[in-house]
């Protein structure tokens, strides 16, 4: 029997995003600022492509979640294991179980973290062709490069502005340079730099913690066009991004 989930009714999208919100607090005891599932299922329901827009904007709220469990399980596993004291950074993974143990864990957390980070960029571009051009869509999800395709896509789309499309552009690049390429084609960086007995920031690691934060601010960015009336909120939203002071560790 070919039995698939779905969410039909905006009662069972409200107990969804009840109970998502929950685990995240449980688990991570921090929310998320993504678009609310509820307002977005009735806005769907004034569209004939409805159902694929929904299901797009799902499938970005659940990867989401997912790596926002990556991100704090691997600051909860470097703070438990390798924060506390500067002996705790000194040595090699091979001195003790701990060690090994403690470093395998930060790398399957980068690991899962890195592939999943660079999809939903992909994800979220596509579901602002779907919101905005989805005549665009099907050609853009066949593409081989589906980020270059959204570019050039985009530069005719009003409500896609050419800030938004710069900082994706860079940071998808940068990500892809560093951390992507290598560990999908390559034979890896993230072990390079995991495994040594040494500070977090100390070697390139660290930047994941600065594309995350980029990722948050291009959510919160999405959740302020979406919910907005006004014209062009997302390069509003880009743009007021763009002029915080950036920390060490940011990567845009």
């Amino acid at each position: 029997m070919d039995r698939k989930f779905s969410l039909s009714s905006r009662e069972q999208v409200a107990r969804f995003e009840e109970l998502a919100n929950s685990y995240l607090l449980t688990r991570t005891r921090v929310p998320l600022a993504y678009p609310s599932l509820v307002s977005f299922f009735d806005y769907c329901t004034t569209r004939s492509d409805g159902s694929k827009l929904f299901a797009a904007a799902l499938d970005v709220f659940l990867n989401y979640v997912a790596l926002h469990m990556e991100m704090s399980s691997l600051g909860g596993t470097w703070n438990d294991n390798f924060s506390i004291t500067a002996e705790s950074q000194k040595g090699s993974i091979l001195d003790s179980e701990h060690n090994f143990f403690g470093k395998l864990d930060l790398l399957r957390h980068q690991s899962s973290f890195v592939l999943r980070y660079r999809a939903i960029w992909e994800k979220i571009f596509g579901l602002l062709l779907l919101i905005y051009a989805p005549q665009m869509y099907e050609v853009f999800s066949g593409a081989k490069r589906k980020t270059s395709r959204f570019l050039t896509y985009a530069k005719d789309i009003k409500e896609i502005p050419a800030n938004f499309c710069a900082l994706s552009r860079e940071v998808t690049t940068r990500f892809d340079q560093t951390f992507r390429t290598p560990e999908s084609h390559g034979t890896g960086s993230l072990r390079k730099w995991t495994l040594l007995m040494e500070a977090m920031d100390q070697n390139p690691q660290m930047q994941l913690i600065g594309y995350w934060n980029v990722l948050n601010e291009s959510v919160r960015c999405l959740k302020l066009a979406i919910d907005a009336s006004s014209p062009n909120p997302l390069e509003a939203a880009v743009a007021n991004y763009l002029r915080k002071p950036k920390q060490p560790h940011d990567s845009a």
